[in-house]
């Protein structure tokens, strides 16, 4: 069955701020892969600095932050697995091929790294071509 292509170009993004984080206007801002929230970045492991923030505030947990990436990316929604579905905790990890219109946690073959999780439209992920060079035949 055909599907219809959600594609979107994306140079700001909203996202949600841990309790007690305080992030503020113009500085370096980075996703915890713990639990896929939105810290000052840091010298800590974990973390993926995705862009600079545009608002300050102290965070709970549900407001978020609009963050400028650091270049305007495009990225595209696809089904998310359900054996073993994406979570909000697995921002701006890798996403890989389940298959055409499926990503999965894990896999062969790398599509790019999830940008959003919504349980209504999927998993939207970055890709930038190529990810990974094919394997050479024997």
């Amino acid at each position: 069955m055909e599907r219809m292509i959600s594609e979107v170009a994306i140079a700001y993004y909203d996202y949600k701020v841990r309790t007690g984080a305080i992030v503020e206007r113009g500085h370096i801002v980075a996703i915890d892969t713990a639990d896929g929230l939105l810290v000052p970045a840091t010298a800590t492991a974990g973390l993926v600095p995705i862009g600079i923030a545009t608002n300050t505030l102290t965070g709970d947990g549900v407001k978020v932050v609009t963050v400028k990436f650091w270049r305007e990316i495009w990225a595209a929604w696809w089904d998310n697995d359900t054996a073993a579905p994406f979570t909000i905790a697995k921002l701006w990890q890798q996403a890989f091929v389940k298959d055409s219109h499926t990503v999965a946690l894990a896999g062969a073959v790398v599509l790019g790294y999830v940008v959003n999780v919504d349980a209504n439209q999927g998993v939207l992920v970055h890709s930038d071509y190529p990810f990974q060079k094919p394997a050479a035949a024997e």
